[in-house]
């Protein structure tokens, strides 16, 4: 794998685990908010003590924090930070998200029981696992759907992180820290409003334009120009 790629992957594997990590805290906040006490029975009877894949394993994960004398707001968070990607998108298509009253106030303007919504879910999660086999071939094939359905559900979970690929064509020959900070506040001026998602949005911009991980500007060479841009603007 060259060295292009390999930034590539570290910059959207980084925005995929971010989504990942938003959609699950969302089912935490969500259906504690809507059940209570009773969201861990609620889910696990419904869906976690039921998944295929788990039982064909023999896997005895969730069936073990069932057991287990934690309290079932300990036992929720457990359990959702178990569940596989492949889990967490599959969630928001089965009867325990469509049939229940979260759903109503969990997305906006997104039906998830739609062959849309599977199709952009299947290309997200097989994006994750592309990454993690490091299979160039298939990123190569798929990459405009699977950045497209990244983008999706960063725009879904309303990710402060989000933004195209497809923008950064102006940037592509060796751009200078202003010059990429520019870019920054011509497309998204909120991310200025802090400095971490600032520096999370500058060195994944900046990996995608083959800047090498280890010579990525210091974060506070990017703050201060970040006050210069600001003096200015």
């Amino acid at each position: 794998m060259n060295e292009r790629t390999l930034n590539e992957f570290a910059a959207y594997y980084k925005r995929v685990i971010r989504v990942e990590r938003y959609l699950k805290d969302l089912i935490f906040e969500k259906y504690s908010e809507a059940y209570g006490k009773s969201a861990y029975l609620h889910i696990y009877n419904r869906y976690l003590s039921n998944l295929k894949m788990r039982q064909k394993a023999n896997d005895m994960t969730f069936k073990k924090i069932f057991e287990d004398k934690k309290d079932n707001i300990k036992k929720l968070e457990l359990s959702i930070d178990k569940m596989y990607t492949s889990e967490v998108i599959a969630f928001f298509s089965h009867r325990i998200f469509l049939k229940d009253k979260v759903r109503k106030n969990f997305f906006n303007n997104i039906q998830t029981n739609k062959n849309d919504f599977r199709r952009i879910a299947k290309s997200f999660k097989d994006f994750r696992n592309c990454i993690c086999h490091y299979d160039v071939k298939q990123f190569k094939l798929e990459k405009k759907c699977f950045v497209n359905a990244l983008l999706y559900f960063e725009k879904a979970v309303n990710s402060k992180y989000r933004f195209s690929s497809g923008s950064l064509e102006p940037l592509q020959y060796k751009p200078s820290i202003t010059a990429i900070l520019k870019y920054i506040y011509s497309t998204n001026p909120e991310y200025f409003r802090d400095d971490r998602v600032l520096v999370n949005v500058f060195d994944d911009i900046a990996r995608l334009i083959d800047f090498r991980t280890d010579n990525l500007p210091q974060y506070k060479s990017i703050i201060r120009q970040k006050f210069k841009i600001e003096e200015l603007m």
